[in-house]
């Protein structure tokens, strides 16, 4: 059965994609929302997907990429980013039957908690409906630190993720803010990580 793997391209979904590509033989589904917002990011987080995408074919195993735009300019109300993810994971889980597990992508920093979780649950089986049973949700890095993500991924994966929120545009491209939550957390993780295993 294959597993719906919700791919930002940053690193606790990339670390998560990875988990089961290695140790699992499913038919892996990696959906990447094009979520387009007033952080814009849009655009950093489909270039790391597609230099992931092809470093991870030719080196771990093949996988199929779906890719659903979601645009949110012009509202004024921005719902949280996993809101607008769950509800695309309903959709697709709706029109695909083989689909027996969702991976969320998740780490220690990022905390447990069970009443979001299964909040997020009912919004894909809300946009899942009517289809009788609900694949089961997981989050196989969960007791990863980030540090420990990155370790796991390699270090070229390493070099091809994005996870910033507030992404600087330049001639070469993207460049982190260094200030968001997102970057502070990542640079701890970067200290602490070793790759001389």
């Amino acid at each position: 059965m294959t597993a719906l793997v919700m791919w930002s391209g940053g690193l606790d979904s990339t670390a998560s994609l990875v988990y089961w590509l290695r140790y699992t033989r499913d038919p892996v589904l990696a959906l990447h929302i094009r979520l387009i917002n007033h952080e814009d990011r849009w655009a950093a987080e489909g270039h790391a997907v597609a230099r992931q995408k092809a470093w991870i074919c030719a080196n771990i195993r093949d996988f199929t990429l779906k890719t659903i735009t979601i645009d949110l300019n012009g509202s004024d109300l921005h719902p949280p980013d996993m809101a607008s993810v769950v509800y695309a994971a309903g959709l697709v889980v709706r029109d695909r039957p083989d689909v027996s597990s969702i991976l969320i992508g998740t780490c220690v920093e990022e905390g447990h908690n069970d009443e979001r979780w299964n909040a997020f649950a009912r919004m894909i089986e809300g946009a899942a409906w009517p289809r009788p049973r609900m694949p089961a949700l997981c989050m196989p890095c969960a007791h990863m630190t980030k540090a420990k993500e990155l370790e796991f991924v390699g270090p070229e994966l390493a070099q091809m993720f994005w996870s910033c929120r507030t992404p600087v545009r330049t001639e070469k491209g993207w460049e982190e803010c260094g200030r968001c939550e997102t970057c502070v957390r990542i640079d701890e993780a970067r200290k602490s990580a070793s790759f001389d295993r």
